[in-house]
């Protein structure tokens, strides 16, 4: 501390007191303005006071308290940790971010690591995160192999050089390619499935979270993907939880991994369709068509129909169209076909009788007759990419 002057006598040394009494006093003397405390084991807040004493004998009037230390003996406490959703499609890295820790003195540093169980660390050995919260971490060739679930391990350092307990996610399996979309259609709800190198053809956003739609590049297939946010035309991997919501063959609980940006060749053209093919028949006993469909399947495809608006679906505001493109029903009756734009797509722009072209997603909705019974009914989800409504007048 700075020494003290004393204009007479000079300053002769100091009484010195450390401990946990902030009104302490001792007859320790030092003759230096400094002195080196025992270490402490218990914690608590200490206080290093001193009071000077001149050449004379005279003590200071008052002790002052010129350092407080606060010490504890508890270790940082241990970052909860998580990977990016339980299942993953066969790649090279993976991601994991994981809570701050919290210690009495700062905490200086992070590391993580990589295991094929939930106590070992054999994949990715300990690694120095700095300071961050998050990791893309690289996986050793052969990179992360099918059917193997992998855990991610973080511990952190603080200032005095203890480390927290290590924290561990719960695990994410590897799942191996499901082959294509089509096939995976086939499967029962709850089968874990990965689609390798699909195209994304819709996102929409609902609420706080946006989903979105992927299909195979030929055209023959396509499925709803929960929570991806990809743009259109990005090649996506995609693994999770295949389900079943609405009558749609849905991919929940996903990670989408992006393979390439989106391009040109990568976007995908819309299937010119007539408004009585949408939807069509069943695909197979869990993939369903519309009722009394008839024709292939092409739900979660993108489509495109040209037709006149015959009614506004909502008035204020318009959340879809009522389209007729001259296709008639198995009675011979005219059919119309419904356009969902939801609060995303501005409809104002149109009229009772504008001819127009549309692209979204073909998709299903149940129906309730006059008479109550349900029906499943074709749907063209509009998604709100550019010229997706085009005004043909």
């Amino acid at each position: 501390w700075p020494a003290g002057t004393d204009a007479l006598s000079g300053i002769q040394g100091y009484s010195v007191y450390f401990g946990d009494d902030s009104s302490g006093t001792s007859e320790t003397f030092v003759t230096s303005a400094a002195y080196d405390p025992a270490g402490v084991s218990a914690g608590g807040t200490y206080y290093l006071r001193v009071r000077a004493r001149d050449g004379a004998g005279n003590d200071a009037d008052e002790w002052a308290t010129i350092f407080t230390f606060i010490y504890s003996a508890d270790a940082p406490t241990t970052p909860f940790v998580s990977d990016v959703g339980p299942y993953i499609p066969p790649c090279s890295s993976m991601q994991a971010r994981w809570t701050e820790s919290v210690s009495a003195s700062d905490i200086v540093e992070y590391q993580y690591a990589v295991g094929t169980s939930s106590s070992t660390q054999d994949a990715v050995g300990w690694t120095s995160a700095a300071l961050e919260q998050q990791a893309c971490i690289a996986i050793p060739a052969p990179g992360l192999v099918a059917g193997q679930t992998y855990y991610v391990f973080v511990k952190a350092k603080d200032a005095v050089g203890r480390w927290s307990e290590v924290g561990v996610t719960d695990g994410i399996t590897v799942v191996a390619p499901s082959g294509r979309i089509g096939e995976v259609k086939a499967l029962e709800d709850g089968t874990p499935v990965a689609l390798v190198g699909k195209y994304v053809s819709a996102n929409f956003a609902t609420g706080s979270a946006t989903n979105g739609v992927i299909q195979e590049p030929d055209r023959s297939s396509g499925i709803a993907v929960d929570m991806m946010s990809q743009p259109v035309g990005t090649v996506v991997s995609v693994a999770g939880i295949l389900t079943t919501q609405n009558h749609v063959r849905t991919i929940t609980e996903t990670v989408v991994l992006p393979v390439t940006d989106a391009t040109p060749a990568t976007t995908p053209v819309p299937l010119r369709i007539r408004a009585n093919r949408m939807g069509g028949e069943a695909l197979n006993p869990r993939t369903a068509g519309i009722t009394g469909g008839v024709g292939l399947n092409n739900v979660g495809l993108l489509v495109t129909v040209q037709g006149r608006v015959a009614e506004f679906i909502g008035e204020e505001p318009r959340i879809g169209i009522m389209l007729n493109d001259d296709s008639v029903n198995a009675d011979g009756s005219p059919m119309l076909l419904q356009v969902s734009s939801g609060l995303t797509v501005d409809l104002s722009g149109l009229e009772v009788g504008d001819m127009v072209r549309v692209t979204g997603i073909s998709t299903l909705e149940e129906n309730l007759l006059a008479d109550e019974t349900v029906v499943v009914i074709p749907t063209l989800r509009a998604r709100g990419e550019a010229g997706d409504i085009v005004l043909l007048n």
